[in-house]
């Protein structure tokens, strides 16, 4: 029985060389998991915000986490803050897999937003702040290595 086939591989296409990163690097994937665990910071404590402005909570609960000057309408619009900004951070996070070079900008930006408004909290006395400014701190140190940098401006075919 004759075969129609040869014995050599056609190869239908030549294959394109990947000169530049296809997987995530470890600063990147770094960033990405201080923006997620940022985000359910925040989306915690949003949600706790806007439920003490509907419950009745004692004073001394209240001093404790630096809402007793507030009214309960201020307290629901700072929770509410808290969650946008919540589901700004989990948008970015989600987002830095695609690796476009806005990302990486967004990313620093907003890294080095939380941090700064966590050592403003933390200068006002409010330790808890500590996460944020380092979480922060990890993004910002992390978007600016010279491996994040050739991940997000890596050519996309």
């Amino acid at each position: 029985m004759n075969s129609i086939r040869s014995s050599t591989p056609i190869q239908p296409y030549a294959p394109r060389p990947m000169p530049y990163p296809a997987d995530m690097p470890a600063c990147v994937t770094a960033a990405r998991l201080a923006l997620f665990v940022v985000g359910g910071l925040h989306l915690c404590s949003g949600a706790l915000v806007m439920v003490s402005a509907q419950a009745a909570i004692p004073q001394h609960l209240l001093d404790a986490l630096g809402l007793d000057g507030y009214s309960a309408g201020a307290r629901f619009v700072l929770g509410l803050l808290a969650l946008l900004l919540a589901t700004a951070v989990f948008a970015l996070a989600g987002r830095m897999s695609r690796g476009r070079l806005g990302t990486h900008l967004c990313t620093c930006i907003l890294g080095a937003h939380i941090a700064v408004v966590g050592v403003i909290y933390m200068a006002a006395g409010q330790l808890m702040f500590l996460a944020d400014v380092v979480l922060g701190a990890v993004a910002v140190i992390s978007c600016a290595k010279p491996g994040a940098k050739t991940y997000f401006q890596r050519p996309r075919y």
